[in-house]
């Protein structure tokens, strides 16, 4: 299972918010394409339909995103180009600040997070920062930001994991 949760955003307002039924459409079509071929060939499609259509941010995400699943540093390149196309893709900049954080480049991967901390403070942000902050060994900090996410969404499973790990890491650490 993924380190990151992928969610799919689009600013209305300079505000970040999420997609549902984007992220609903989205998700099916990419899992049942990964469902009924390997992720190789997957990629191998996304990008002959690049070739086709060079300019196509939409196949670029797809690219980038597929990218993210198995091979973070050609990800980090993949949404760094989309990036160069549309700067202000919150999406972009969130999965390139998840795909940052798999690299291990925390540092880099905080900036990005940082950035749209500033427009909206989502979910899926939050989330990506306790995980940095987690992951870094960071563990108040990470039961900060997973108990903001907790007041907001009560069930939320992996901010649930984050705050009781941390807590964990810091009863160790005394």
């Amino acid at each position: 299972m993924a380190l990151f949760v992928a969610g799919f955003f689009f600013l209305r307002g300079g505000k970040v918010e999420r997609s549902f039924k984007y992220h609903q459409h989205e998700h099916s079509q990419n899992q049942s394409i990964e469902d009924e071929h390997d992720w190789g060939w997957a990629l191998k499609e996304v990008e002959r339909e690049l070739k086709d259509d060079p300019g196509n941010v939409l196949l670029m995400g797809k690219r980038a995103h597929l990218l993210l699943e198995r091979k973070p540093n050609k990800a980090v390149e993949a949404y760094q180009e989309l990036l160069d196309k549309d700067e202000g893709d919150a999406y972009a900049r969130l999965h390139l600040a998840q795909a940052l954080a798999r690299t291990g480049e925390y540092e880099k991967a905080m900036g990005y997070a940082a950035e749209l901390l500033k427009e909206d403070r989502a979910i899926e942000v939050l989330e990506l920062v306790a995980h940095i902050h987690y992951a870094k060994g960071n563990f108040s900090s990470t039961i900060r930001f997973a108990e903001e996410i907790l007041s907001r969404q009560p069930d939320h499973g992996s901010a649930e994991l984050l705050r009781d790990y941390s807590k964990r890491g810091l009863a160790l650490q005394r």
